[in-house]
């Protein structure tokens, strides 16, 4: 999809499931950047303007919640790292491997 084709609608859908920020940032500086950078025809314009919504996040400090609620059962001889982590009781899905 081209450059400032993309439809606001598109990131700006929040959903009772399937949400992707999972962080729940928000905050109107943090919209007019992104409403900015989804405007950008320019390809080098675009990416200093995502450039800027990235600073803006890490900015933010935002913990970004990499733990599934749901009981899960992982197999399979090409997983490696697979386990449970004991702070969580869950699986550490960042250090989840195939090979």
């Amino acid at each position: 999809m081209p450059a400032g084709s993309r439809s606001r609608a598109a990131y700006r859908s929040v959903r009772d499931s399937g949400n992707t920020n999972l962080a729940e940032l928000g905050g109107a500086e943090l919209e007019q950047a992104v409403d900015d950078a989804t405007a950008k025809l320019d390809p080098v314009a675009e990416v200093a303007a995502w450039r800027t919504v990235e600073g803006l996040v890490m900015r933010s400090a935002a913990y970004v919640p990499l733990i599934e609620d749901r009981a899960l059962l992982l197999a399979g001889t090409r997983l490696r790292n697979v386990y449970v982590h004991p702070v969580y009781h869950g699986y550490d899905v960042v250090s989840l491997g195939v090979g």
